[in-house]
Order: structure tokens, then sequence, then C-alpha cells
């Protein structure tokens, strides 16, 4: 029981951190496109693409063969 809480405590910073990230960006080529995470419901990969889908319905694509990162940031 002590080692599954000490788990938890140790996890705890690492949540924390987490919650500060907004904005999932994909870089791919020249090219990098923004989605807010709030929005964010779905990520796939389909036909050499990744996708990643709204709450809305839109979807952000590009292709894998071109991805060069993909990040996390506040702004």
């Amino acid at each position: 029981m002590s080692r599954f809480l000490l788990s938890l405590l140790l996890a705890l910073p690492l949540t924390a951190a987490a919650d500060t990230y907004n904005y999932l960006n994909i870089t791919a080529g020249s090219s990098i496109q923004s989605v807010a995470l709030k929005t964010v419901r779905r990520i796939t990969f389909s036909n050499g693409n990744i996708v990643v889908t709204a709450a809305d319905g839109t979807e952000t694509t590009a292709a894998l063969s071109a991805l060069t990162n993909l990040t996390f940031t506040e702004t």
C-alpha cells in the first residue's frame, strides 16, 4: 500500500505539469499547424496521414512522410 501511495505522490507533479500545455503543434515540412488541445477529440492515422479531429468535426491533416515534429506548447 505504501508503494502505491508513493507512486501517486511521485506522479502528481507530472500530471500538474501536463495541464500547462494548451496546443498541439504539427510541423510537416515548412508548415506548422496548431490545434487547441481542449478541442482535440481524436488523433488517428489514415492513408499515410496523421489526422487530428476536433470536437466540432474539423480535421487537421499532415502527411506522415513530411512530419518532422509534434510538440505541445502553452501558447
